[in-house]
């Protein structure tokens, strides 16, 4: 099973890492005033990296199969990545079809207070925005506030669109749509773990090294943009190839609040988190109170970055909990989420990332899907979701109708998101796979 250990860390590298797969606060004032969403059904109330070593249960005849062995064996996973190193791990799995609902967690949320990890604590879920933010962008298009070829350009001030160019040095910003934000073919470069750029050649990646060594600077989006323009090698003209990166989620959000009239988070709670019920999903700005109730994360083993002043602005960074997120997942999954088919639709519109070496791997707007079928392992299906800076991961099973999350807060190594999500698959697989 080491090809589906592989399958995981290439998709993490790809999306995490800011790697193009084929190579290498001024806001527009023009804005609608109270804008108002159009309800939408409310959720129901229940719905290089190692092989890992944690222990994967011997497969057994699924009748005799215990699904209290799949809970004990399920917080053994979670506390093996503790005794590995981890600092707070979470892990859900939720599987109607199998009668099997879990959560399980070990570790500690702040390790130097002394507060466990629990089930229910927050955490940030980073790249999984990346899928919550499609879902927004789509509900305003529904609404008509927005288009998907409309150019950004018509909602970002022209200072921020006048610093975008091409591999060339030919301004592009004006070429650039919506829709390229949501489906990775903007061509801009990310900034926060672009592990290609090391301008100083000190083996350190750039933007993380300069937030760690000024942690209590605060970053606005614009500087966020001309530090990404001025120091990094822009990926393609717009629409040519695929390059999941960051900055493309800054942009975007700035569109969001641009289009809304409203902060971030506020208009996270009305186009989603609210109509949805994810009561325990937040966008934090710099001293926000609920923050303090939120796990801490690691860029490094022992590097605590969680009070570092940009960092989340700098990811876009939604705070959630795994019932929050499984929520979510379960909601897109059963179309309760959009009031147009067609919204769910583009999500789903995938590119295949084959012609660029990752077979089985394909990215739509805002959501991965990991095809294993065409890694040799049709008994695995599909993995449709996303996964995260912090080792975090989102996923629906849809050959079993399961939905799974979990995170081990740490950001380095950032390929080790598998540790958790690959030994989670594997003691599943047995009490799920019939004859």
């Amino acid at each position: 099973m080491k090809r589906l250990l592989l399958v995981f860390v290439v998709l993490l590298v790809m999306l995490v890492g800011c790697q193009s797969v084929a190579e290498e606060t001024t806001i527009s004032t023009a804005v609608p005033e109270n804008v108002e969403p159009t309800p939408i059904p409310p959720a129901p109330t229940d719905t290089a990296v190692p092989p890992t070593d944690t222990p994967i249960p011997p497969t057994e005849e699924p009748d005799t199969l215990d699904l209290a062995d799949l809970e004990e064996s399920l917080q053994a996973v979670v506390d093996a990545q503790v005794e590995a190193g981890y600092p707070g791990v979470v892990l859900l799995v939720d599987a109607p079809d199998l009668g099997f609902s879990w959560q399980g967690a070990g570790g500690m949320a702040d390790a130097e207070a002394g507060i466990p990890m629990e089930t229910d604590t927050p955490f940030r879920v980073v790249g999984m925005t990346g899928m919550m933010q499609a879902v927004v962008v789509l509900r305003l298009n529904e609404e008509g506030l927005l288009n998907l070829d409309d150019p950004i350009s018509q909602y970002l001030d022209s200072t921020i669109i006048d610093q975008l160019s091409g591999p060339d040095g030919e301004p592009y910003g004006e070429a650039i749509t919506v829709g390229q934000l949501l489906n990775a073919t903007s061509g801009v470069a990310g900034y926060f773990l672009a592990a290609e750029e090391d301008m100083d050649g000190n083996n350190s990646d750039d933007m993380a090294e300069v937030i760690i060594n000024d942690p209590d600077r605060l970053w606005l989006p614009e500087e966020v943009i001309a530090y990404s323009t001025s120091n990094l090698n822009t990926k393609s003209a717009p629409g040519e190839k695929f390059n999941s990166c960051d900055l493309e989620n800054v942009l975007i959000s700035l569109v969001i609040e641009s289009v809304t009239g409203m902060s971030l988070d506020e208009a996270y709670q009305t186009w989603l988190f609210e109509p949805l019920g994810m009561s325990n999903s937040f966008l934090a700005q710099p001293g926000d109170p609920r923050l303090a109730d939120v796990s801490h994360v690691y860029f490094m083993e022992g590097v605590d970055v969680s009070d570092y002043t940009s960092l989340s602005w700098l990811q876009v960074d939604v705070i959630s909990t795994v019932d929050d997120l499984k929520r979510f997942m379960w909601d897109w999954v059963n179309d309760d989420v959009f009031t147009d088919p067609a919204s769910k639709e583009t999500m789903v519109a995938w590119t295949s990332m084959a012609a660029e070496g990752y077979d089985g791997i394909y990215y739509g707007s805002g959501a991965v899907k990991m095809a294993f079928g065409e890694w040799d392992m049709p008994e695995i299906g599909d993995l449709i979701g996303h996964v995260s800076l912090w080792n975090a991961f989102l996923f629906y099973w849809p050959q079993y109708n399961i939905v799974y999350a979990g995170t081990l807060n740490q950001a380095r190594p950032f390929s080790t998101y598998p540790e958790l999500a690959f030994p989670t698959m594997m003691t599943i697989l047995p009490y799920v796979q019939t004859e």
